[in-house]
């Protein structure tokens, strides 16, 4: 979610425009305001720019917005496009049903990929490279001026512009400035995630479906949870999550 404070002025010229938060989301809008020609700051709390996250699935809209920023090479090349979904019994892994995969989603104009968040997000860093990023920024007020915006910092830092965007998360400052503070709701779905080499994970689940989740998207079920497996990294690694109903915070 990308929440702005904008000055309403002349955007006919080139704009200062300062992005809180260097994720996916903060790159992406760099990206495409560079594309424009813009002049591009973004600010980060995190201290590196490093190998953080799990697996992502990157649907046929979203595909559509990378190919249109031009990255469409290279996503193909860091990303998955499962051939199938296939959907295990939990207690005794057999094969419940599987379909294809890609022709649901051909009809939308583009293919549904997964990727490590890491490369997407290493992917999206490069296409931003004529932004300045700043690390170890943590933003802890935004507010409008009569030229625009500006963002202040734990560090006694502060920088103008002439719109701000803010891509920070969901404990975001910028949304909060807008719009109040929001606590997030508990779904009673519990979730833990994790990324496994995919020998070793192929070895642990056995020749009988080996080779479905080195190319599937996999389910297992259960009336208790669910287990969602996809490959990463073509097909380097296996992405695994876990999922169970529960009302315990665990």
């Amino acid at each position: 979610m990308w929440s702005v404070i904008e000055w309403e002025g002349d955007v006919g010229r080139r704009l200062r425009i300062v992005i809180i938060g260097a994720g996916i989301g903060g790159l992406t809008a760099a990206r495409a305001l560079l594309m424009r020609g813009h002049e591009v700051e973004l600010f980060e709390r995190a201290t590196t720019l490093g190998d953080v996250g799990a697996g992502l699935q990157i649907g046929p809209s979203a595909v559509k917005v990378l190919y249109a920023l031009g990255l469409g090479s290279e996503l193909d090349h860091i990303a998955c496009a499962p051939e199938n979904v296939s959907t295990f019994n939990w207690s005794d892994g057999a094969l419940v049903h599987r379909e294809p995969f890609q022709d649901t989603f051909r009809k939308y104009g583009a293919p549904y990929l997964t990727a490590h968040r890491a490369d997407l997000h290493r992917l999206l860093a490069d296409g931003a490279s004529g932004a300045a990023i700043h690390i170890g920024k943590r933003c802890v007020s935004v507010a409008s001026t009569g030229r625009g915006a500006v963002a202040r910092f734990a560090d006694g830092s502060s920088a103008e512009c002439d719109v701000l965007i803010g891509a920070d998360g969901i404990r975001s400052v910028v949304r909060e400035a807008l719009w109040g503070r929001e606590s997030p709701r508990y779904t009673h779905y519990m979730g833990w995630r994790g990324v496994v080499p995919m020998e070793r994970a192929l070895a642990a689940i056995g020749e009988k479906s080996a080779e479905i989740h080195r190319r599937d998207v996999t389910l297992w079920r259960s009336q208790t949870g669910t287990m969602l497996f996809y490959p990463l990294r073509a097909g380097e690694l296996l992405n695994v999550f876990g999922g169970k109903y529960t009302d315990e915070w665990a």
